[in-house]
């Protein structure tokens, strides 16, 4: 944000990349909350329970222990 000095009540506003990536990551939420809201709330609650179980046995694929986060060696392995 900069001051524009020829006037006053004028203040110029920029958007970063970061601010540009933010952006476009909301527009794909909104976008995936409409399609979702095709489903009744038992049938995402369904879902939910689907993606969860997928995801612990991912996990378990990749030696991840579901209850605490860590690998085979003791490492936390989610979001590194």
């Amino acid at each position: 944000m900069t001051k524009n000095f020829k006037r006053k009540n004028m203040i110029k506003v920029t958007i970063t990349n970061k601010g540009r990536a933010v952006n476009a990551q909301s527009t794909k939420i909104g976008a995936i909350q409409e399609a979702m809201s095709a489903l009744s709330e038992e049938e995402r609650q369904q879902l939910y329970a689907i993606l969860e179980k997928l995801f612990e046995k991912a996990l378990g694929q990749l030696g991840i222990n579901v209850a605490t986060g860590l690998g085979e060696f003791g490492h936390h392995r989610r979001g590194e």
